[in-house]
């Protein structure tokens, strides 16, 4: 954790970006700029996302070096698909898809391809829904296992 007292406000960004995982893009929405410009800091967040991605980066690449873990998400860092693949291809990281996208995905493809697919998907939302509301049939779920 960094020292929040005399930390630059560049930091302190990053630092609550990270601390609620945020996007970069957060600090080039109105809401955020107001927020600086009512407290009176003296400080401009940069335009571009640039100098926090690049300062980001050096913190990953520190604690790749270190040896631990990273995990990266990239939702609407990117448009192109193809150019995130052949950066990763690039280094010795592996790249891991979103498991609730793919889920996303084959649900999908599943509703134009199977019949009857509706129906087990309202029968299948009946039962979660059902988990969800009733604390003892959840508590008899979890214990089973």
């Amino acid at each position: 954790m960094i020292k929040l007292v005399k930390a630059h406000p560049l930091l302190l960004v990053i630092y609550h970006i990270d601390l609620v995982n945020l996007p970069c893009r957060f600090v080039e929405e109105k809401g955020f700029r107001d927020l600086m410009h009512h407290l009176k800091l003296n400080y401009c967040i940069p335009k571009e996302r640039r100098k926090i991605q690049e300062m980001l980066k050096e913190d990953v690449l520190d604690l790749h070096e270190q040896g631990s873990s990273v995990s990266l998400t990239t939702d609407n860092w990117t448009n192109n698909d193809a150019t995130l693949r052949a950066a990763i291809e690039r280094t010795q990281w592996s790249q891991r898809h979103c498991f609730a996208h793919a889920l996303q995905l084959a649900m999908s493809d599943a509703k134009k391809r199977v019949s009857n697919v509706n129906q087990l998907l309202s029968k299948c939302r009946t039962i979660v829904a059902h988990y969800n509301r009733n604390s003892v049939a959840r508590g008899r779920l979890l214990k089973v296992q």
